[in-house]
């Protein structure tokens, strides 16, 4: 298991976005990826929540928190991180910190590198959002251009390249005409000021009843190279619409097969898979199989 962590503190205006951000454009992403998530969120958006998720040794943090050049905060402006604070220290070393905080970049962030952490990203200056009805589509093209840098994290991008991906996602809402002409020098603003510390080739991982039931079977494939590629399995109970735990997948190709089970949110994944044509069943006590065939243009 590869486990992660999500800060969302939410008790004013701006964490309420962040907050809600957050949740759509990270912990969502990150479970159909296959990871599991400690949602750190309201009143366990704290420090000491923080460290009891050590215990799950997770390789990467990230959120929306208030910050300055020295602190990151959490739920009711307690303490996150801070510059000469060994809980800090601890919290971070041999991990990912990628924070949405305002003025971090200046001091913690790179303070953060030099005691351990493997990379840190978030903003040197003030983070500038603009808003209308919550939550709004003025407030996303900010997060999304934020998010999309970790959402190249999480898919296995280098950390230089999935920052270069959230750059690219602030300039494509910056080229449209689509975007109020009147947010985008704070869009500006935000991508000039987002900064990346830390090593830039580092990338995270190495990844009832008596009626009969049906599982039904949604699967999204990313091509890795031309020769292999990755196979998502997302399970659901067709009439439940709730992920189903401990199915058993099974591809089979010539004379071959290999098989896995879903885990708690329904996701099974076929790592490094030659791009070519598969069949494949999923089974699962109390549930009708499903049957299906992958064929070499379905990797996109």
């Amino acid at each position: 298991m590869t486990y992660i962590v999500a800060i969302r503190p939410c008790y004013e205006l701006a964490t309420m976005y962040g907050w809600f951000w957050t949740n759509e454009l990270y912990t969502k992403h990150a479970l159909k990826l296959g990871y599991d998530v400690i949602d750190l969120a309201i009143k366990n958006a704290t420090q000491v929540k923080l460290i009891e998720a050590l215990s799950k040794d997770p390789i990467l943090i990230a959120g929306v928190a208030h910050g300055n050049k020295d602190i990151i905060v959490g739920q009711d402006h307690t303490l996150l991180f801070k510059v000469g604070d060994p809980n800090t220290e601890k919290i971070v070393k041999r991990r990912h910190v990628w924070m949405l905080s305002c003025l971090a970049g200046q001091r913690l962030l790179p303070w953060m590198v030099e005691k351990g952490a493997i990379t840190t990203m978030g903003y040197k200056e003030e983070f500038i959002f603009c808003l209308d009805t919550y939550p709004n589509n003025i407030a996303k093209p900010f997060f999304d251009s934020h998010f999309m840098g970790l959402q190249k994290f999480l898919e296995g991008k280098t950390a230089k390249e999935a920052f270069e991906a959230a750059l690219a996602r602030f300039d494509e809402y910056l080229n449209d005409p689509n975007i109020p002409e009147k947010i985008k020098p704070y869009l500006l603003h935000d991508r000039n000021c987002a900064v990346l510390f830390g090593d830039p080739n580092a990338k995270i991982g190495s990844g009832g009843g008596s009626m009969v039931k049906t599982a039904h079977v949604v699967v999204y494939l990313e091509e890795i190279t031309e020769e292999t590629g990755r196979i998502i399995f997302e399970v659901y109970g067709k009439k439940s619409k709730k992920p189903v735990k401990d199915a058993k997948v099974t591809l089979t190709w010539d004379n071959n097969s290999k098989a896995t089970y879903t885990n708690e949110n329904g996701i099974a994944i076929f790592e490094n898979m030659e791009i070519r044509e598969y069949n494949y069943k999923v089974e699962k006590s109390g549930y009708k199989p499903a049957e299906g065939k992958i064929t070499p243009d379905m990797f996109q």
